[in-house]
């Protein structure tokens, strides 16, 4: 007996439906969990209306989304990763630089993450990002740098300063966490700009993610 239009896309929704243990697998913050939320509730919505094909689509972006989550929080540096992205920016030994400031013990562990040993400090560089899930025990400068982008799960214990002119065309993803004060200096700032940081960096306090207050110098 041959299948029916129906019935094949039924068989197809069985299997982009996205499994329970697949999700739980992945650790997601709140804006992820938002995110991929309104991508499931289109799904089940087309589904309940009968539209599997937009349904199957709807669970295939979930899950091509979820996999890119995924994917960059399993992302692993070891000491050969973190030498050649110093390499890029750190004159003499990056080696050197690499074991002043960062804990080497966190390269011993599971945890996928980068922590320093205390305070951290990069300015005067040609550094283009940070790692994904960088952990700065203390508090964090980051000064006349080429970072574009904040790395994912970027957690700073205590204080984070950073000037103007380096975070105006800067990603700051929702993943950030910040213990202390953000300090911004706003040389160089238009006023568009400064108007706009101060609405992101408000929405991530009022989402817990920045534990001190918001100082603009």
């Amino acid at each position: 007996m041959q299948n029916t239009p129906e019935q094949s896309l039924e068989s197809q929704l069985q299997m982009a439906r996205p499994k329970r243990a697949e999700i739980k697998r992945v650790p997601l913050t709140p804006e992820e969990k938002a995110f991929l939320g309104e991508i499931m509730d289109k799904a089940v919505a087309a589904e309940k209306a009968g539209e599997l094909a937009k349904a199957i689509e709807y669970y295939q972006e979930y899950k091509d989304e979820l996999l890119k989550i995924k994917e960059k929080v399993e992302q692993t540096w070891g000491y050969a990763d973190l030498e050649a992205w110093a390499d890029e920016f750190i004159e003499g030994n990056p080696m050197e630089w690499i074991f002043q400031w960062l804990d080497p013990t966190c390269m011993d562990d599971d945890s996928n993450e980068i922590r320093t040993k205390d305070n951290f400090k990069l300015e005067d560089s040609n550094a283009t990002e940070l790692p994904n899930n960088f952990k700065v025990a203390g508090s964090c400068t980051l000064r006349n740098t080429r970072i574009k982008s904040l790395p994912e799960n970027f957690h700073v214990g205590a204080n984070l300063l950073i000037p103007g002119y380096d975070i105006e065309n800067m990603h700051i993803p929702d993943s950030i966490f910040i213990g202390g004060n953000l300090y911004v200096e706003d040389i160089g700032l238009t006023i568009k700009t400064l108007n706009e940081l101060k609405d992101k960096f408000n929405k991530l306090k009022e989402k817990g993610l920045i534990k001190g207050e918001i100082k603009f110098l």
